[in-house]
């Protein structure tokens, strides 16, 4: 699930990127269906399927991803990311602080 919320930011910072205007695009359902989309998934409507119709999710899970801020996306895939990692360590792990989960936004937006 964090491989489409991924990939989902990566299209949103790219129409932010390429916006001439100065004006930042809203982040809306549709970031998560061209993300769906790009990593394969079918759209067609599943009893127990993420789905996105019209602009509104249809799991509540999912909708509450939508109503994230951008920066409160960012933290969650930052921590999320971070602690994937940790987990394939045999070492000793780090608690998960805003200061780590601020070094893996730099290295991410680097």
């Amino acid at each position: 699930f964090m491989r489409v919320v991924s990939a989902a930011l990566s299209l949103y910072r790219y129409d932010c990127i390429m916006e001439v205007e100065g004006s930042i695009p809203n982040f809306t359902a549709r970031y998560l269906q061209e993300a769906l989309m790009s990593l394969g998934a079918s759209l067609q409507r599943r009893s127990n399927e993420i789905f996105v119709q019209d602009g509104k999710a249809v799991t509540p899970r999912l909708q509450a991803l939508l109503d994230l801020s951008v920066p409160e996306a960012t933290i969650l895939l930052c921590a999320r990311r971070i602690l994937v990692r940790d987990s394939h360590r045999d070492d000793i792990i780090s608690p998960l602080t805003i200061k780590r989960i601020r070094k893996e936004y730099e290295r991410y937006k680097g």
